[in-house]
């Protein structure tokens, strides 16, 4: 089961689709900042401006990774980029690699069961 919200975007963030995403008070968001931070979910769509960007917080979702290659069944947070790692102790897992894929590439994730790992 899937489960998407929309927000509005607080810059144009159209080139960020597949990267993590977090929000705040008054329904926006912004592309994440902060490696192994909290995390709402992944951009679905590519809002321009302060368009509604569609937010995947559960279910399968593409997502865009890091510098690093991430292997099939690895827990995932993100970099400082808002794209997926590996989770590391003390980061915030958003989900789970679905598919393995090298540094730089688009795989399927599993969101949901977020929590501090290693705390």
């Amino acid at each position: 089961m899937r489960h998407d919200e929309t927000f509005l975007a607080v810059t144009s963030i159209n080139q960020f689709q597949y990267h993590l995403i977090v929000t705040s008070v008054g329904k926006v968001c912004e592309r994440n900042y902060v490696a192994g931070g909290i995390v709402a979910g992944v951009l679905q769509n590519k809002p321009v401006g302060d368009g509604h960007a569609t937010v995947r917080m559960m279910g399968r979702s593409r997502v865009q990774a890091g510098t690093t290659a991430i292997t099939a069944g690895a827990e995932i947070t993100s970099d400082a980029s808002a794209m997926a790692v590996a989770v590391a102790s003390g980061d915030f897992a958003i989900g789970q690699a679905i598919t393995g894929v090298a540094a730089s590439g688009i795989f399927e994730a599993v969101l949901g069961n977020a929590g501090w790992k290693g705390q």
